[in-house]
């Protein structure tokens, strides 16, 4: 099966899944494989290069068979005036001030509510959202913002996507500026996955609304690092259940 070039759901310029996919289908087309060769070569054991072969499988097969509808954006909540938690106690906590933020970019904004609270508090703020119904899908500025905040967008993003979403918000953070993510916690999401018998999909669940993957400060400081911040930390923001931290871009690329 090899998909269309540039038809919307291809798949052959993702190596990610292409290096799965091969696994898996030597797996099912070869002769036994040699393991013990394979554990001296790759200094594994047995249920380790078996525990490869077993994720390569799953990965090409939900590569293939993705759920219906992935819209991410289908995740964002409607709260009227009223800003998520974490843009209010960053707007109310001074760390805006201290990180001397003048121009902040709320990225994945959805309904925008905390743009307008980023705005309430004196900061000059931009909004951008990829999905069409939110009207902010025209790009910022690339290089141009002292913050650019994704709050509650990575844990509504598969793998490869939610690494691709991270590296292009890092696009538009000026030199020492700041990157900040939060995400619901896994310990939640496993809770709603079990109370809502959700689907498992890759390293998370889909809800039968979007997408689902409760990620850890640490997670999101692994995520922070890959866009080449060299400086991250966790942040623990007051009245907030969620994981958080940031990076600081150091260096333009």
């Amino acid at each position: 099966m090899k998909p269309q070039r540039g038809s919307a759901s291809a798949l052959w310029d993702n190596d990610l899944i292409q290096f799965a996919r091969l696994l898996s289908e030597v797996r099912a087309t070869q002769p036994p494989l040699d393991l013990k060769a394979l554990c001296d070569s790759m200094d594994l054991y047995k249920n380790e290069i078996e525990g490869l072969f077993d994720r390569a499988e799953r990965v090409w097969e939900n590569a293939k068979t993705p759920p219906k509808d992935f819209d991410s954006w289908r995740t964002a909540i409607k709260r009227g005036e009223t800003p998520s938690k974490p843009a209010t106690a960053l707007s109310k906590s001074g760390l805006l001030r201290k990180l001397g933020v003048k121009k902040l970019l709320d990225y994945g904004c959805g309904w925008a509510q905390d743009h307008k609270a980023y705005r309430k508090c004196g900061v000059a703020t931009d909004k951008y959202d990829p999905a069409p119904i939110f009207k902010a899908c025209q790009m910022p500025a690339f290089n141009a913002y002292d913050m650019v905040t994704m709050m509650y967008v990575v844990n509504t993003l598969p793998p490869v996507p939610r690494a691709d979403a991270v590296r292009a918000a890092a696009r538009h953070v000026r030199l020492h500026g700041v990157l900040l993510l939060v995400s619901r916690m896994p310990g939640e999401v496993s809770c709603s996955a079990r109370n809502g018998e959700w689907e498992r999909h890759e390293d998370g669940y889909y809800s039968g609304k979007g997408f689902q993957r409760g990620l850890s400060s640490t997670d999101l400081q692994a995520l922070l690092n890959m866009t080449g911040m060299s400086i991250t930390q966790t942040l623990r923001l007051v009245g907030v259940n969620a994981a958080c931290a940031y990076g600081v871009r150091t260096h333009q690329t």
